[in-house]
């Protein structure tokens, strides 16, 4: 199923308002154990069949977070990679749970040794029976975002981008370093229309190519072996020699939540192929004193 542009732009008025609920931070993650567990064993169907599985047995704090888990939705999590698993058709010999060691084996640390941070995205490792690897990287839904770039380090001119944010503070007469009681009228500076967005879109236009490289190359990361994200609907490729000579282009788009009231955050949607792929939600998660960040949310 598609993630269609009017369901995002739900989840964007949703978090502009504040009725989202916060991610909390989950070191072990079940999605990551769900698609662990199904890569080791087709006939799993369940999440009874995954607490149960004899792989879990050795990830008690993946299957405690399991069990916190909608019995509906980790259902349909585990159909969904399945008919989706089937479609790659992996001889699989065994699947190994990175989370947050990149280096479980000796093997798996030969083959990320140099890769940049950004290029380790595996949360999921499968080794193949002839003995090359595949990497998932797991999402556990289609809400979550798949970047967080600071954006003017994409551009030429960051650094008057930045002199640019700065002076509008200064020019406010709003004190450096920030001051946290007064949050509110700095992030008012960027709201709407200002001349900070407007130069910040002129430039990534202007250099939409180098723009698209720096992303993409980020997003889908260069490796020694493929990788495939997995949000609980589709699997889909996320090396870049997979993208490579696809068709990317970008432009500017008004906020896709039409009722919101004017938020510091401009949008831009990205086509792969000629058909729209992704959107660019780019704001700041925290002060307006350091670069914006690229959040990509994929809308097919």
């Amino acid at each position: 199923m598609s993630r269609t542009l009017a369901a995002l732009a739900d989840e964007i008025l949703k978090e502009i308002r504040g009725e989202r609920p916060k991610r909390t931070r989950c070191e072990e993650n079940y999605a990551e154990l769900l698609v662990a567990v199904v890569f080791t064993d087709d006939s799993v169907k369940t999440k009874d069949d995954v607490l149960s599985h004899a792989y879990t047995q050795n990830y008690p704090g993946y299957a405690e977070d399991l069990l916190k888990r909608s019995e509906t939705k980790v259902n349909s999590y585990i159909a969904n990679l399945k008919s989706e698993k089937a479609k790659l058709n992996l001889n699989v010999e065994k699947v190994f749970i990175l989370g947050k060691n990149q280096n479980l084996t000796p093997e798996i640390t030969r083959l990320q040794k140099g890769l940049d941070k950004k290029a380790k995205k595996s949360d999921v490792m499968i080794l193949l029976t002839d003995g090359t690897y595949v990497g998932i990287s797991v999402k556990s839904g289609k809400g979550d975002t798949l970047t967080n770039y600071a954006i003017e380090k994409f551009l030429p001119n960051g650094d008057n981008l930045k002199k640019l944010r700065l002076c509008m503070i200064q020019s406010a007469d709003l004190p450096l370093p920030i001051d946290k009681n007064r949050r509110p009228e700095y992030n008012d500076l960027f709201r709407g229309e200002n001349p900070y967005h407007t130069e910040l879109t002129t430039s990534v236009m202007e250099n939409a190519e180098s723009v698209i490289n720096g992303w993409s190359r980020g997003l889908f990361a260069e490796t020694p072996f493929d990788i495939f994200s997995f949000d609980g609907e589709e699997l889909r490729p996320m090396t870049y020699n997979q993208v490579q000579n696809a068709e990317i282009s970008i432009r500017p788009i008004p906020n896709p939540a039409k009722r919101a009231r004017g938020a510091a955050k401009i949008f831009f949607e990205v086509t792969l192929n000629g058909s729209p792929a992704y959107i660019w939600d780019v704001r700041w998660k925290g002060s307006v004193t350091v670069s914006p960040q690229i959040f990509t949310h994929r809308i097919h």
